[in-house]
């Protein structure tokens, strides 16, 4: 079966409830004492699912390629500032408090910037289609 290119696929919105998975990680991350639960904060990145729903069988025109670019760069900057500045953060904890801490905290900085990357673009996206 051919797959239509020139329209976006469909999904339902609903599916962007699946980011509350997301709220499971604190929960193990208490239960468990491993840093390497936080990792389960990457499932906020299913909220980009709700705004994918709302465009979906929309037509892939000149505009909506464009507002698709657009998004994403916006979303790489933002993510690579982000990325930069937990950097910094966490050399200075690792001077200051110990590795521990800093080894946390990376672990879950790393899964709430991966979830933005992925939802970041869809939101951005949906908003340059509608504001128009």
């Amino acid at each position: 079966m051919k797959r239509d290119t020139t329209r976006t696929r469909k999904i339902s919105p609903w599916l962007g409830l699946l980011g509350l998975l997301g709220f499971i990680s604190p929960i193990l991350y208490i239960e468990l004492s491993n840093p390497n639960a936080l990792l389960f904060l990457g499932f906020f990145g299913f909220f980009g699912f709700y705004f994918e729903g709302k465009m979906s069988n929309t037509l892939r025109d000149e505009r909506f390629q464009y507002n698709e670019q657009r998004a994403v760069a916006t979303a790489s900057q933002i993510t690579h500032v982000s990325m930069a500045f937990i950097l910094i953060i966490t050399v200075n904890w690792v001077s200051q408090r110990g590795i521990e801490i800093a080894y946390t905290f990376l672990v879950a900085a790393l899964a709430l910037l991966w979830a933005l990357q992925i939802s970041l673009p869809l939101g951005l996206l949906y908003y340059y289609e509608n504001k128009e």
